[in-house]
């Protein structure tokens, strides 16, 4: 089928599917990385990012664009306040296998939207587990 024919969140559990299994396949990543460019971010879906950050920090460690991109729409406030936990952890873990202390497989700027991201995860989770003690979220 044809990019209409999915939307971010099925992508998501597309690539999931293969960062699970550890399956490489670089034209269907090209596949997938044309599909999201082609959706609106409002169409993104807090599930859809985080695995879809898991694929492209796991498997797709050639183009750092994707990546930028899924941590610029999910940092968005309204986008962050609508994460669970399970959200928080996968995208948490995903990020956990970018090698960014080095420079010659990870751009600087890229380095720096994922410290950027990793401290608004950190807030999130924090309202998580105050929201799960009895608190607000």
């Amino acid at each position: 089928g044809g990019w209409d024919d999915f939307n971010p969140q099925d992508l998501g559990e597309i690539g999931w599917g293969f960062s699970v299994v550890g399956y490489q396949n670089p034209t269907f990543f090209k596949w997938i990385k044309e599909g999201l460019y082609r959706k609106p971010n409002w169409q993104y879906t807090p599930r859809a990012i985080s695995r879809l950050v898991y694929l492209w920090a796991s498997l797709v460690q050639d183009d750092w664009t994707v990546l930028k991109r899924l941590l610029t729409i999910g940092s968005a406030p309204n986008f962050m306040d609508n994460m669970s936990s399970t959200d928080v952890a996968v995208i948490y873990q995903a990020l956990q296998e970018v090698p960014v202390d080095d420079g010659d497989i990870v751009p600087d700027e890229v380095v720096g939207v994922i410290g950027e991201y990793l401290a608004l995860l950190k807030i999130r989770a924090l309202a998580l587990e105050n929201r799960d003690r009895g608190g607000e979220a």
